[in-house]
Formats: C-alpha cells, structure tokens, sequence
C-alpha cells in the first residue's frame, strides 16, 4: 500500500521561524519533515530527485535566490507540481507577497501569522495535491493501458476487437486520407451517430469548419506514426462542439496499414482545472484578506468587513454572520436581497438543537460546513421575513479549541446551484477569521480591564 503520510521539505537561511513552524507540525499534522539550509545547494538539488509533498520556506527577509530554489522543486515535472508557502519572519509587505505569489509560490505568510492559518493553508494545498496525483496516476495507468493494448492490436485481430470494442473511451480506426474505417460504441456515442452513419465518413465531417484543414493534412501523420497527440474539438450529430484530446499509433487493418485513435472528452478535465485555479485564487484572496480584517478597529467594524469582504473577494451572494450568546443565537451582520450590507444586531432566536449542533466544535476529520434547504430569511425594517426556500451552507467560525460564531451563505439572489468546493474555501476562510475575532475579542477585554483598573485606582487615589 502506498504510503500516506506527507511529506513536507522546510528549506530555511537559519531563521528560527523553522522551529516554531517545525514544533507546530509534530504537534498538529502527521508528516514526515525534512529541514534543509538554503545555501545548501546539494541537498537541495538531491531534493528534487526525490520530491517532497509541499516545501516551506521560512526566511528572515525575502530573497530571491531562496524562492528560486524552492520554485525548482515546486516545478518538478516529473511527479507534477508541488506546493510552495513562503513564510517570513519580516513584517507584512505587499511588494514581497506579490513578488512571491506572481513568480509561482501557492501561499504567503508574513510575521505574525496565526499557527491555525499557516496549517489550514498546508492541510488545503495537501489535500489539492493528493487530488491532482489521483488524477494523474489514473491518467498514467490508463495511458500505460493503452499503449499495451496497442501492441496486443498488431498481433491479435480478435484481442483488437474485444479492447477496442469494450474500451470506454471514443475510438477510431482510419486510414491515411482520413476514412473512418472502424468505430467503438463509445464512439458512436461521442458523435451522437451510428455505426453505419459514421464508417466510411471522412474526418473532416465530424470537426468544426475552422478545424477541417489542418484535420485533413493530419491524416497521413497518424498512419506513418509522426503525428501522436492533438487538442481539438469534435461535432455531434445535433451541432454541438465538443473539446476532445486524441491520441493516435498507427497499426495494420485488414492487411495495410491504418491508425488507431483514442478520443477523449477533455471537458471534465478542463473542468477539474478550472476548480483548481478557482480554487487557489480563493485561498490566496483570503490571504489578502487577513490584512484588512487584522486592521478593523473593533470587532463591530470586523465582523462587517468580513461579510463585505467574502462578498467581494470570495464571490459569495449572500452572507451573514451571527454569535452565541448562552441560551440565545444573535445576529451581527448580513446581506439582504439586494445585496445591500444590513446590520442584524437586533435579531435573535433561541438556541436550539439546531443551531447547537451549527455552533458545535468540528474534528479535524469532519467536514467543517453543513448544507441543508429550508426557509431563507431577509432582514428588512427591524426584522427577519421569509423568502422561499433555497439551500442553505453553514460553517462554524472556529479556532482548535472553541467555536466564536457560525457564517452563513446561500444564493437566494440569483438561485445559483450550491458548490461544494467554494464552500471548502469558505471553511478557511472561517478559520482565518475566527483567530482574528478571538484576536480582537483579547483586545477589548484588555482595554475594558485597563479602564477599570483606572477608574478604581484614580477613585481610591483622589482626595476627600
């Protein structure tokens, strides 16, 4: 069985920012961890023969040089892209986040950052990563397949048959003036056309009128071997294009020689990479977004800007946050049907079973948002009112040790379909925000015990 554990290269110009970024691993993550020196040029280039899961760098100041290196490993392509954070123990500057960010690296933190945030954001690049060698193993294990299959095609008619007959990608056999000499099902199915409707079709009958040039010089390529791989589209039988990836080895068919192409849909793929890329500019707005609510006055002014901010950077519709206070659910602010900002601090309800299990601490297993449909509810004149009913995803505002309120989402604006992996960036996003409330709550608290402090002080002090 392959082995799970991560692991995770800390490269680091002899920062102590390594130890504390080490200490909180072996308390929070399961990992195996390597430590390296950033001049040390050989280790470091041994550790792109065997890559890591994820890299951190930790330095005092950003170098260039470092990144670099962390970059090579970070671009390895032989096992894909790695994540890279760079961690810094200098203050927060845009000029080094965004240098960092635009040359490649997948996260930044500047001095001081919260521990939960720097683990949320490697527990949330590991996780994309396993997802992406998932992706690419099953990719290499059918590619593999494949190429096997076509070997066995030469040698064995019937063999041929049976493969090409159950595979279930599209596959074609054509000569080299592009004639469909055989077809699979699956093929059949990708043009929406039978078996009788497509042999003996040319090819460039089944591409767009843009496509059928190029498609038409192509065919003899496939045949001699020198052409392998193209990107393209694909008609159906009604009209619609379909982006498709070929793959092609010629072969011998009923005694000359023909080529075997393999088609694939690309648009779940193409998909897949669009919520990866989606996916990571999430995490890298939330990034930014720390910034801002680190700078709120008071916690009033912070859970404000978070609703305004998830909104705008996060491309959420609407949100609202509300609080415990013991036996009582009390809003704090929302966003009503027209999009508008509504502050909800007169609203409260009691706190039941429900909500008692929104507010409740989630496992690190657990999945940090809930999704139901109910009743959906708009603050207008002083008060809550019903507005049909919709999907609903909440997701507790929590710190490792406690709960500090619950954030609330849904799209009953517009009615957009729920999806999952926005609502994963949001549960970061909670993370983040809950250590900035706990943050802001000290704060207050401080100040109110100074004060009283003060004014008992000064009274016992003043003259009679």
């Amino acid at each position: 069985m392959m082995d799970q554990t991560p692991r995770i290269l800390i490269v680091e110009d002899g920062s102590s920012i390594s130890d504390s970024v080490r200490a909180l691993f072996v308390k929070s993550l399961s990992a195996a961890m390597t430590t390296l020196a950033l001049d040390d040029a050989a280790r470091l280039q041994a550790a792109q023969n065997r890559p890591p899961d994820l890299v951190i760098l930790c330095v005092r100041t950003f170098e260039g040089r470092g990144l670099s290196a962390c970059l090579d490993i970070g671009r390895n392509t032989q096992v894909g892209h790695i994540p890279v954070i760079v961690v810094s123990r200098a203050a927060h500057r845009v000029a080094d986040r965004v240098r960092a960010l635009e040359n490649g690296a997948d996260a930044y933190l500047a001095g001081p950052f919260e521990p939960d945030e720097l683990l949320a954001q490697v527990r949330t690049l590991l996780r994309m990563k396993r997802s992406v060698d998932h992706l690419r193993q099953k990719h290499e294990l059918l590619s593999a397949e494949l190429a096997r299959g076509a070997s066995e095609l030469q040698a064995s008619e019937a063999r041929f048959k049976t493969l090409f007959e159950h595979s279930p990608d599209p596959m074609f056999v054509e000569d080299e003036q592009g004639v469909v000499l055989d077809v699979n099902e699956a093929g059949c199915r990708l043009h929406q056309m039978t078996y009788a409707q497509l042999v003996g079709k040319n090819v460039i009958d089944l591409v767009p009128e843009s496509e059928r040039d190029e498609v038409s010089a192509l065919a003899p390529g496939w045949v001699s071997g020198e052409e392998r791989e193209r990107v393209g589209h694909s008609y159906t039988s009604n009209g619609r294009s379909i982006p498709v990836e070929i793959k092609g080895s010629p072969i011998e068919y009923g005694g000359r020689p023909a080529a075997l192409l393999t088609v694939r849909d690309s648009t779940a793929r193409r998909k897949e990479i669009e919520r990866q890329v989606l996916t990571m500019r999430g995490l890298r707005s939330i990034v930014e977004i720390a910034d801002e609510l680190i700078a709120c006055q008071d916690l009033n002014a912070l859970l404000r800007r978070a609703v305004e901010l998830a909104r705008e950077r996060l491309g959420l519709e609407r949100v609202g946050i509300l609080r415990a206070d013991g036996d009582t659910v009390r809003g704090t602010f929302g966003v009503d049907m027209h999009g508008n900002i509504t502050d909800e601090r007169a609203h409260s309800i009691p706190m039941d079973d429900v909500w008692r299990e929104r507010f409740r601490l989630r496992e690190p297993h657990e999945h940090r948002w809930s999704f139901s449909t109910e009743t959906l509810q708009d603050w207008k004149n002083g008060h809550m009112r019903s507005r049909g009913r919709g999907w609903v995803a909440v997701t507790p505002i929590q710190t490792a040790s406690k709960a500090v309120g619950v954030l609330c989402n849904d799209a009953a604006i517009t009615g957009a379909p729920f999806d999952p992996d926005k609502q994963e960036v949001v549960a970061v996003y909670c993370s983040m925000l809950a250590n900035i409330i706990e943050r802001k709550t000290a704060e207050s608290e401080s100040r109110l015990r100074a004060t009283a402090l003060d004014q008992s002080t000064g009274g016992f002090l003043s003259p009679t």
